[in-house]
């Protein structure tokens, strides 16, 4: 229930801002977008327990701002991002972060603010490239084995509620239409400072379509 009433919450904020801009200000796009991820784990965690991608889904609001003669824009964005990773031989990890193979599913509410490059070709397909920092606000983070017979595990105290990344990517825009894949990653460790933890951070390849206003 608080993970919606977040999204929610971001949905509302980014609405007002687009009702309040001036009809006449041309410069300013709205848009949805959603698409599937492909997410896992780096870091030491990655050394010793070798975690394979996790597939989930994302989506969310985009608010562009474009820069003078149209090419470059500010895009800032509201997106739900699913990542996380998942183990299928854990029993020959030297040091296993749990006691079953299994699943960790890490969501989160992620804040990108990239700036945006059209490479206009003189076509209706318009190419774009984007890159810029991330800021994400942990939502859930638990573990499911692959053991049905075991207890799903919260993880909300062994994963920090701030995770501040990068991302970079490209797509293709036709008409109103958007089209792109995007790669993002930790720029510091997810879980929190235990002495105990691997040093571990998000890495995670995203495809979404999206429409603008």
């Amino acid at each position: 229930m608080i993970r919606r009433l977040m999204f929610a919450a971001l949905t509302l904020a980014c609405m007002v801002t687009v009702s309040s801009t001036p009809p006449a200000q041309a410069g300013t796009e709205f848009g949805i977008k959603a698409g599937v991820t492909g997410a896992t784990l780096t870091g030491d965690i990655a050394d010793v327990t070798d975690p394979e991608r996790t597939t989930g889904i994302t989506g969310g609001l985009m608010l562009a701002i474009k820069l003078p003669g149209d090419l470059f824009a500010i895009q800032g964005e509201a997106l739900y991002v699913k990542k996380g990773a998942k183990w299928t031989d854990l029993a020959s990890s030297p040091s296993p972060p749990f006691s079953s193979d299994g699943e960790v599913n890490l969501e989160y509410i992620e804040l990108p603010v990239l700036a945006r490059m059209s490479l206009p070709l003189g076509l209706p397909l318009s190419p774009f490239i984007v890159a810029g920092p991330t800021f994400g606000y942990s939502i859930s983070a638990k573990f499911k084995p692959e053991d049905t017979t075991l207890d799903e595990q919260d993880l909300k105290d062994q994963i920090k509620k701030l995770d501040t990344g990068f991302a970079v990517g490209a797509g293709a825009r036709l008409g109103p239409a958007t089209l792109e894949a995007r790669y993002g990653s930790s720029l510091s460790d997810v879980q929190e400072d235990n002495g105990a933890a691997l040093p571990t951070k998000n890495s995670v390849f995203t495809v979404m379509a999206g429409f603008v206003f």
